[in-house]
């Protein structure tokens, strides 16, 4: 039965063949050394190219008196949150943004009333900060710092604190 490789194989002049040790006798004998110093050098250049990947960098501030339960932010394709942030407290999380869409913040106050507030538009790929800060009596202060981008920041027309 033919080889899956003799098709391949018959294509090749068989001089070339010969031409294979002759080229690994010069290039395959390798000193420790070198090996190692070219092992060493491999993994600088693969370290160094690296891979990048765009992140959000979330930070919920609670800078109220009172704490805040049930804390959920919804962004394009995911949510994000925590049981409780005491006050003066922040809770920091990374994301990455898969699809564009809007965010929302949905939370518990003290007084166990839901609220929700609408935020900002979000596009995949993007990279930056995002701090979402509650604030006494008012809604909560969005700031996007996207470094190659836009700046948003503030309270949104569209942001309420009202009860869902």
């Amino acid at each position: 039965m033919p080889s899956k490789y003799a098709f391949f194989l018959a294509l090749w002049p068989d001089h070339w063949f010969s031409a294979i040790p002759a080229l690994a006798r010069h290039l395959l004998p390798l000193s420790r050394m070198r090996f190692s110093g070219l092992l060493v050098a491999f993994a600088a250049a693969v370290a160094l190219s690296g891979c990048h990947s765009a992140f959000i960098d979330a930070t919920l501030s609670n800078r109220t008196a009172e704490p805040i339960a049930l804390i959920e932010v919804d962004y394009p394709s995911a949510s994000f949150g925590t049981q409780t942030l005491a006050p003066g407290q922040d809770f920091h999380y990374r994301f990455k943004i898969l699809g564009s869409g809007s965010t929302t913040v949905l939370w518990t106050d003290a007084a166990h009333h839901d609220h929700k507030s609408s935020g900002l538009y979000l596009h995949e790929g993007e990279e930056g900060n995002l701090t979402i800060t509650f604030r006494p009596n008012s809604a909560p202060a969005w700031d996007l710092l996207l470094p190659r981008n836009a700046t948003a920041s503030g309270i949104l027309p569209d942001a309420s604190s009202s009860p869902k």
